[in-house]
């Protein structure tokens, strides 16, 4: 475990990316099931538990260098419950942890944040369960279609968010993943080849796109096709053509816009 982490401290993601490659070289991990991942997390003097939680996706409670980490047991997905874990994981490793850390859903989507401590835990979790040059090997220089997406939330046991916002990360093409909910554009994570002046968080999104089609009659268009530029940006690069990949989360009146160059 590294040194104490002080509030005051900025996010400091690539310090949190080279913690969890060196754990994951140290042990020689390269693949690991989540049932795997708890009997790692004993070997580290951290037990895991799934029990039901009120306002919390997760915590972790330490005890001297002892922790322990519960996960709402209202997840059931396996690849949130994964993420769950090892994002509590990296708070213990990253020195976040004084007593007890509860972690909502809405602190796992603080990419648009200026909270250091989950910025840094979600970026351990990602580098941890999406190593950078597997991750990129798996993309094979592909598009993110929704069948290239969906593949790799399978090859990495992760959640469709993680999966994309992985992609907007280390990904061959230029893109910005959009998180929307009620209409309105919750958070986003550009990649840094992304061009253009885009949407911004709370700003309304576009009938023009399909997740506005989808919050202004309930249509679910699967497609990866092309869209109007302005459906998702406010400049005059008339020039360039976007696709969008909608991801529907209707139980929570949610869309995941993975919007992309050719």
């Amino acid at each position: 475990m590294t040194a104490a982490w002080t509030a005051s401290k900025p996010a400091n993601e690539s310090r949190a990316r080279t913690v969890a490659l060196g754990f994951l070289r140290a042990e020689h991990i390269k693949d690991i099931t989540l049932e795997d991942l708890d009997e790692l997390m004993r070997s580290q003097n951290i037990i895991v538990r799934y029990r039901p939680l009120t306002n919390a996706a997760s915590q972790i409670v330490q005890k001297g260098a002892a922790a322990f980490v519960t996960v709402d047991s209202g997840i059931t997905s396996q690849g949130r419950r994964r993420f769950c874990v090892v994002h509590e994981f990296g708070h213990f490793m990253l020195g976040h942890v004084a007593t007890a850390m509860r972690c909502t859903e809405e602190k796992f989507h603080t990419w648009y944040r200026t909270n250091g401590q989950e910025i840094e835990a979600n970026a351990f979790a990602s580098e941890f369960l999406m190593p950078e040059d597997l991750y990129k090997a798996a993309i094979a220089g592909r598009p993110p279609k929704r069948e290239v997406l969906n593949n790799l939330a399978d090859k990495f046991g992760v959640s469709m968010t993680a999966a994309c916002v992985r992609y907007a990360e280390v990904g061959s093409h230029p893109c910005v993943l959009f998180v929307s909910r009620a209409g309105e554009v919750l958070w986003y994570r550009a990649s840094q080849d992304a061009v253009g002046k885009h949407l911004r968080r709370g700003d309304k999104v576009s009938s023009w796109s399909a997740a506005g089609q989808y919050y202004a009659d309930g249509e679910m268009d699967e497609s990866d096709d092309l869209v109007d530029y302005h459906a998702w940006f406010v400049d005059d690069d008339e020039g360039q053509r976007i696709h969008e990949t909608p991801i529907f989360m209707p139980a929570v009146n949610t869309v995941l816009s993975m919007v992309w160059f050719e």
